[in-house]
């Protein structure tokens, strides 16, 4: 696991997560 592909996908999570739904 990379650091930087799990920050950039709980960066996406929270962007695209319960703010949108």
């Amino acid at each position: 696991m990379t650091l930087g592909s799990n920050l950039s996908y709980t960066i996406t999570v929270r962007n695209d997560g319960p703010s949108t739904s």
